[in-house]
């Protein structure tokens, strides 16, 4: 059943939800406030499903903005408005940044673009130019939910609607939801960074006789097989994590980098499979079984690296960073969710 007080809402989500430089996945958020209400994106849900079913839930807004500022340490969860319309979901992890923001509509997204130009430290410098006429600001890595929020809050000066989050995406708030779809797509230009050419082929035939009669298959975007064949990615995938999305659905820390022969002991092993298996020089493959997001997320992580040039210097997550996500109870729900996604 979807709310109709909200159509338009739903119609801009589920436009950007279905466009992959912006959301991929379960990934970015939307909401829009009625009256002492706010109608956010319930957590794990889809953004690309806004206009097939209900994916928003109710919070009442103002009462988060006092245990925000009364220091509660769940400010959210005590202020669910339950209904036959929105049960068993959940306010998404990131539901105290839309209450922050003093918009009607605000709309969080994981853009390609925006990740891309603030993982760089030489493009940080190239942002102020980039950014002429916008009313914004930036904000470095902080952890998603509560912690972010509160550094948003700071960062809201006057006349501010557009914040570039480093290492996370951007969350844009307006009054008018045709100036924010708007105002979505003019950053989207500013921001847009071409991607490189790899003069490497993925090894299809190759990929699809090593899968052949095996739990694994060929992702669906040719652009992640660029993870297995350009030095650039492979180096900077073996290091750290970039981004949230990226810890939570590909792992902490370094990907693993197989040899053919390594991935031909793992596809005759049935035990403990991985769920991507990235051969250097042929390409990518994942199991059958794999979390939808799978795709979605190395569709981000080769788009967003394909548009950085090999000698900038990376901004990567710390240990710290990436041990603040994993085991949290809000990620893990929002991962068991997918399982129940038609």
């Amino acid at each position: 059943m979807i709310n109709t007080e909200f159509k338009e809402l739903s119609k801009l989500s589920s436009k950007i939800g279905n466009n992959l430089d912006l959301i991929q996945g379960a990934g970015g958020n939307t909401s829009e406030k009625i009256g002492n209400s706010l109608w956010v994106k319930a957590s794990g849900y889809w953004l690309s499903d806004a206009l097939k079913k209900n994916i928003f839930i109710p919070v009442k807004y103002k009462n988060i903005l006092k245990n925000i500022d009364n220091k509660k340490s769940d400010p959210v969860s005590s202020e669910v408005i339950h209904s036959k319309i929105t049960e068993n979901l959940r306010p998404s992890i990131e539901t105290t940044l839309h209450a922050i923001m003093p918009y009607k509509y605000v709309v969080h997204a994981h853009s390609i673009n925006c990740i891309a130009n603030t993982i760089s430290k030489n493009n940080l410098s190239l942002l102020n130019e980039k950014m002429s006429g916008f009313n914004w600001s930036l904000v470095p890595y902080t952890k998603p939910g509560l912690p972010l929020a509160i550094k948003i809050k700071e960062a809201l000066k006057s006349g501010v609607d557009t914040i570039l989050m480093a290492n996370h995406g951007v969350v844009y708030g307006s009054d008018c939801i045709k100036d924010l779809e708007k105002k979505i797509f003019d950053l989207e230009k500013r921001l847009n960074k071409p991607l490189r050419n790899i003069n490497r082929p993925p090894k299809f035939k190759e990929l699809e006789s090593l899968t052949n009669k095996t739990d694994y298959t060929l992702p669906k975007e040719n652009i992640i097989h660029s993870l297995a064949l350009d030095e650039s990615l492979i180096k900077t995938i073996s290091k750290r994590s970039l981004y949230p999305d990226h810890v939570v659905f590909l792992g902490p820390g370094p990907m693993k980098i197989y040899k053919k022969s390594d991935a031909i002991k793992i596809l005759t092993n049935k035990n403990n499979n991985p769920e991507v298996i990235i051969i250097e020089n042929y390409g990518v493959i994942a199991h059958k079984s794999r979390n939808p997001n799978i795709d979605l997320m190395l569709y981000c992580l080769a788009s967003t690296l394909l548009k950085v040039d090999p000698k900038e210097e990376i901004i990567f997550l710390t240990k710290k960073d990436e041990a603040d996500l994993l085991g949290w109870d809000a990620e893990d729900y929002r991962i068991a969710i997918q399982k129940n996604r038609i």
